[in-house]
């Protein structure tokens, strides 16, 4: 496998290898490619970069090819049939760092950097055009704003709006993220409304988990500290679907959680210890009037 692509429902996983990308079903463990879509000339597999996407509903999907000393070239998928339903080439050279495919969330069009830029589906035509510098790694849930998540150890966070592609604002500066080599964009996660960052850091030992306003371009609070002791690689770090939480699991298979939201936090406090009694209120809260607190 050299790339993997999983649908929003997880259902489904595209996943490349050499010259085409198979469609497999998760959920079966013995034959699960449903089929194959054949994406590059053998020839110039060595030439080329690969980026690719699931529609919102997992029945389509967007495929980036750039070849070297070729051509840009996009194509649509209807998954249901293997075949493609759309096409678009065009001369715009080749990217430095690599392209991305992101669907907006509706569905209606897709983003694809750097230089196609935000193309409608499945028509293909170009509404507005990308550019050299794009970068893209994700997108609000109200398709509104685009994320650049830092490559490497770039120390900043780069907001887009979604229909112009231009940068919204300052970057937000991090400090240098720790990530993994293989993919660095896993240090960081963006909450499912877009309004929380979270960038993973090293420190002495273990790490630092650090959570962004995206509107303030402020931290929040103190780093949260990550694990201790030998120092492996995060294999990928996520916010929880309400975005109360922050997920993360490292190299050794240790789990993680870190509860962000007050309510949340209020809830698994009471979950683990249960409600204070009068005594144990007058023993740490004596200057405060007794009231239930679960």
């Amino acid at each position: 496998m050299e790339k993997t692509e999983l649908s929003r429902d997880g259902r489904l996983a595209a996943v490349l290898m050499g010259t085409t990308i198979e469609i497999w079903d998760t959920a079966k463990e013995k034959e699960p490619v449903l089929g194959a879509l054949s994406i590059l000339d053998p020839q110039m597999r060595d030439r080329a970069t690969t980026a690719f996407a699931f529609s919102p509903d997992g029945k389509s999907l967007a495929v980036q090819v750039v070849t070297k000393g070729e051509v840009n070239t996009l194509t649509f998928w209807d998954l249901t049939t293997m075949r493609q339903i759309g096409k678009v080439a065009a001369d715009l050279g080749y990217p430095a760092n690599g392209g991305a495919v992101v669907f907006q969330p509706d569905g209606r069009s897709v983003i694809t950097a750097p230089m196609f830029g935000r193309v409608a589906f499945p028509s293909g035509e170009v509404i507005t055009k990308g550019a050299p510098s794009l970068e893209v790694d994700s997108i609000s849930d109200d398709g509104t704003t685009l994320y650049t998540h830092p490559r490497g150890f770039r120390p900043y966070i780069r907001l887009r709006d979604a229909r112009t592609l231009q940068p919204v604002g300052q970057d937000l500066s991090t400090g240098p993220v720790y990530p993994p080599l293989s993919a660095p964009e896993r240090a960081t996660a963006v909450s499912p409304d877009g309004r929380l960052f979270a960038t993973v850091h090293e420190s002495q030992p273990g790490y630092q988990i650090k959570v962004w306003d995206s509107r303030t371009r402020q931290q929040i609070g103190v780093p949260l500290t990550g694990p201790t002791g030998a120092v492996g690689e995060f294999v990928v770090i996520g916010f929880t679907p309400d975005g109360s939480a922050v997920t993360g699991v490292d190299e050794y298979g240790r789990f993680f959680t870190y509860t962000l939201a007050p309510a949340r936090l209020v809830r698994d406090l009471c979950a683990t210890s249960g409600p204070l009694t009068e005594q144990e209120w007058k023993t740490h809260i004596p200057d405060v009037p007794y009231r239930k607190t679960c």
